[in-house]
């Protein structure tokens, strides 16, 4: 139980102060959040308060940063962002040894873990963001003797060919991700990108008046700057929807207007992304699924009937950069020659 008192407001919610290094902090309950809840929280936090700034743990820092600053000055995704990144990669590593100990060398060898391991660019940064963040607050704020061991390192990415960044997903790992996928709120997307091989943009900028008798209409893209006009001219098309497409746009709650919004109402590149990440399944990039699509259904359409459903302005694009010889049409293609030659 916390020494100092919890006070209810008038808005009904609680409030709780408790001082750090003489410097009295407030803490406020969430909306929705039970006097126990509350109060379970705030012991946290008193024993993190309680504890000298030499032996605060990571742990310890992050959660007193979260609740002092993150929770009142970012948005609720910067929060969730966060989350994910140190709860996934960091408070089991580093979380429970003290902020004072933790080296660069720590940091540097965490992060090229997820290098090595074929985590993204974006993805490294949040983990790196989530431990700065913490640092800075705990040193300015706090007063603890330590230094940020985020600053100054430099990290070493593979570079990236270019025309390997979309590849073609193997049936098998396909299935692997459709089942640890299952549970996400953007399967349904994910399900949607395999089945039509329309780009990521294509997909999240559809909305209800899209699905219509004659098929589904791509009209808009929706990217990491909002809503946008389509790529090319030959973007603008209509989808067939086959029974496979249908069961999974049935399955798609029923919205004001986009097919996969986001908490604000609105679609999300970042969310998409971050959900992308989430899944402990195969590594598969968004563009992925387009590349797979495209390489699965040409040996059975007639090539220009290839180029409309992708919405390529020019067929060689399709041929070239989106048709992959599978292993099946390489084994397909020796059983021809030894019967013809």
């Amino acid at each position: 139980m916390p020494k100092n008192r919890i006070h209810k407001l008038g808005d009904g919610r609680y409030s709780y102060s408790f001082i750090i290094d003489g410097h009295r902090h407030h803490a406020k309950s969430r909306k929705g959040e039970t006097l126990a809840d509350f109060r379970r929280r705030v012991d946290r936090m008193e024993a993190a308060a309680g504890t000298s700034n030499s032996r605060l743990t990571l742990n310890e820092a992050f959660t007193l940063w979260q609740e002092k600053y993150q929770q009142a000055a970012c948005s609720a995704s910067d929060k969730r962002v966060t989350d994910y990144a140190y709860n996934r990669f960091v408070r089991a590593p580093l979380g429970g040894r003290a902020i004072s100990e933790i080296t660069r060398q720590d940091i540097h060898r965490l992060l090229n873990q997820l290098i090595r391991k074929g985590y993204s660019r974006s993805t490294v940064g949040k983990v790196r963001a989530a431990v700065s963040r913490t640092y800075s607050w705990a040193i300015n704020v706090l007063g603890a003797k330590a230094e940020n061991p985020c600053l100054g390192l430099r990290l070493k990415f593979p570079r990236q060919n270019k025309k390997a960044e979309s590849r073609y997903i193997t049936p098998e790992e396909m299935e692997k991700f459709r089942e640890a996928a299952k549970n996400s709120k953007y399967y349904p997307y994910f399900e949607l990108l395999r089945l039509t091989g329309l780009r990521p943009s294509e997909g999240l900028g559809l909305q209800w008046q899209d699905i219509t008798p004659e098929g589904l209409r791509i009209q808009r893209a929706y990217t990491a700057d909002g809503e946008g006009a389509l790529k090319t001219p030959n973007a603008y098309r209509t989808i067939p929807i086959t029974p496979k497409l249908q069961d999974v746009l049935d399955s798609i709650p029923v919205t004001d207007k986009w097919l996969f919004p986001a908490e604000s109402g609105e679609p999300s590149y970042n969310a998409v992304r971050c959900a992308l990440e989430r899944i402990d399944g195969p590594k598969i990039r968004l563009y992925d699924f387009r590349h797979t699509f495209a390489s699965t259904v040409a040996p059975h359409l007639p090539p220009k009937s290839l180029q409309t459903l992708m919405g390529h302005g020019d067929i060689n694009v399709t041929l070239n950069y989106y048709v992959e010889i599978t292993p099946a049409d390489y084994d397909k293609a020796q059983e021809i020659l030894a019967d013809v030659l």
